[in-house]
């Protein structure tokens, strides 16, 4: 896996657009952000509900794919998600409206388990695509096949189709789909999910300062502090600077400062507004 993949950032409520028009027949693609299969299969339902006189809404979906943080016994209850392979398949289904789509699911990855050092986990990638009635593999496969080829996971591309009454062809079907997959995604707001390192810190009050500066300096966060006697931190930092960080601390503080691993996590940080 790479130390980072892509997402969108744009809500399901305000989605990035794009429009292609063809020899009359109107293609809109919207794109947004999803955490899960379920949850972009809501969005296309409502995508079809707002479209009732649209001849076709074909979409694909990515998500998964990456690790997600996973609390050890020190830091409060786990979070897991279930793991496998799959078999690609098709259903055939009744939406919005009595249309017929058909859905292929993909379980590409292998069976993954919580990383014991790390205390993290492999989500399996799973993806759906549906060409809601267009000749098979004119709609939902090429959207599918932008997201791919861009790098993208957690995100759900429509195009909803308003047939201008002359056929386009196989060819021309691909063109229209995959380019307003591709005009919505130029519209929207894209994010890298890089991978962090977490730790849990405990220091006496004089070096917070300092301490604070070395995490700034190499794009780190804090996450939450608690405030007793001592102070107790839990940061993350970029997975790249995770060796670099643990040097600087522990030769700025002559060692008196443990920085305990304890999980990582892709968090998404945005390379375009």
């Amino acid at each position: 896996m790479p130390q980072s993949v892509m997402t969108i950032l744009d809500p399901a409520e305000r989605p990035a657009q794009g429009r292609v028009v063809d020899r009359k027949s109107e293609f809109l693609g919207e794109a947004c952000h999803v955490g899960s299969v379920r949850e972009a299969l809501a969005v296309i339902e409502g995508v079809r509900g707002r479209n009732p006189k649209a001849r076709h809404v074909a979409y694909a979906a990515i998500v998964g794919g990456h690790d997600v943080f996973v609390q050890d016994a020190t830091t409060g209850s786990g979070l897991g998600h279930g793991t496998g392979t799959g078999e690609p398949h098709t259903d055939s289904r009744y939406g919005a409206g009595g249309r017929q789509g058909t859905d292929s699911r993909h379980g590409t990855s292998t069976e993954s388990h919580p990383d014991t050092d790390t205390g993290t986990d492999m989500r399996r990638i799973e993806e759906r695509m549906s060409d809601d009635g267009e000749p098979s593999g004119t709609a939902g496969k090429p959207i599918l096949e932008v997201l791919r080829t861009r790098g993208l996971t957690d995100c759900v591309v429509s195009v909803t189709r308003y047939f201008g009454g002359i056929l386009l062809g196989s060819g021309g079907l691909i063109r229209a789909y995959a380019g307003s997959c591709t005009a919505a995604l130029d519209a929207a707001r894209l994010a890298r999910l890089v991978k962090f390192q977490r730790y849990y810190i405990d220091m006496a009050y004089s070096p917070l300062a300092h301490f604070q500066d070395i995490l700034a300096s190499l794009g780190g966060e804090q996450l939450d502090v608690t405030y007793t006697d001592r102070v107790s931190l839990r940061v993350a930092v970029p997975a790249a600077h995770r060796e670099d960080f643990e040097r600087r601390v522990r030769e700025a503080f002559s060692a008196a400062i443990e920085t305990r691993r304890i999980g990582t996590e892709r968090r998404a940080v945005a390379i375009r507004h």
